[in-house]
């Protein structure tokens, strides 16, 4: 009989601690979980705003209302800047990067924080060889190089692979003639048709 219920006690202990380590699993397996999809999450948000283009940065796109952008609280910006005062362009914060909303066309630039990059690799620090092979169609007036132009005037244009609305523009310089060699100081995308109102190369 003794033997019958010590037998009996270390089933019942064994189903004890088994009913524990179940459940310790099931809680550290939830957690982990929990932590991979929060760290999955923060990378996605991280990587949404490391490409710029061919349509926006992230969530701000081009094109879109300052009225929209506040309300994804993208920006800080006042909805009704535009029917107040004479400015062409307002420039705000967001996410590091400056976006550039211009009075009759929205989202009209953006312009990078430095450690972004377009989808073909290019930003801050980038050369102008390694502009003229990723954006083998810059736009150039009549025979000028791209080298010529980049001292003409300090930065190049292309457009946007996927989005022919879109310019990237290359500052090295503003105004031109810098130093040789030159390298990529800002990047911009920026909408073509836009009635430079919001001038990012400058």
């Amino acid at each position: 009989m003794r033997t019958v219920l010590v037998r009996l006690v270390q089933v019942a202990l064994a189903v004890v601690v088994a009913f524990a380590g179940y459940h310790l699993y099931q809680d550290t397996t939830s957690a982990q979980t929990h932590h991979r999809a929060a760290m999955a999450v923060m990378a996605a948000s991280i990587s949404d705003y490391s490409v710029l283009g061919p349509t926006g940065l992230g969530r701000l796109k081009l094109g879109m209302s300052p009225a929209d952008a506040g309300a994804a609280k993208l920006v800080t910006i006042d909805p009704d800047w535009t029917k107040t005062g004479t400015a062409k362009c307002l420039a705000v914060s967001s996410h590091g990067n400056r976006a550039h909303f211009a009075r009759d066309h929205g989202l009209a630039a953006i312009t990078a924080a430095s450690t972004v990059r377009t989808p073909e690799g290019i930003g801050v620090g980038a050369s102008v060889a390694d502009v003229s092979r990723a954006y083998p169609k810059l736009s150039l007036p009549g025979t000028t190089t791209a080298e010529q132009q980049e001292q003409l005037v300090g930065y190049l244009v292309a457009s946007a692979p996927g989005n022919p609305a879109a310019n990237y523009v290359f500052v090295f310089h503003a105004g031109g003639g810098g130093p040789k060699p030159a390298k990529v100081q800002t990047v911009a995308l920026a909408l073509a048709a836009q009635d430079d109102q919001c001038t990012v190369a400058h």
